[in-house]
């Protein structure tokens, strides 16, 4: 088991800015490890984080309304996998 609050890291592999008529932003991260107990481990998956749109803006068609910037919170629960079998 991975105890909850265990430090990853990860890549930006992917990404669109916020833009005109109501479009959010969106990325891509792919994840790289964990550390554990001092313990490094390799992990695979990959998150999207989207912004939310403006849907007033887009319906409205306006240019000068842009949707939001993709951010991820901290405490963001996210789902990825190691990517060894860790025996314990």
């Amino acid at each position: 088991m991975i105890p909850r609050g265990s430090p990853a890291t990860g890549t930006i592999t992917w990404k669109t800015g916020k833009a005109v008529g109501g479009k959010s932003g969106k990325f891509d991260v792919t994840f790289d490890e964990v550390v554990v107990d001092g313990n490094r481990f390799r992990l695979m998956g990959k998150h999207r984080q989207e912004g939310r749109g403006n849907t007033l803006g887009a319906v409205l068609g306006s240019v000068i309304i842009s949707g939001r910037s993709a951010v991820m919170i901290p405490g963001q629960v996210v789902q990825a996998l190691t990517a060894e079998t860790i025996s314990y």
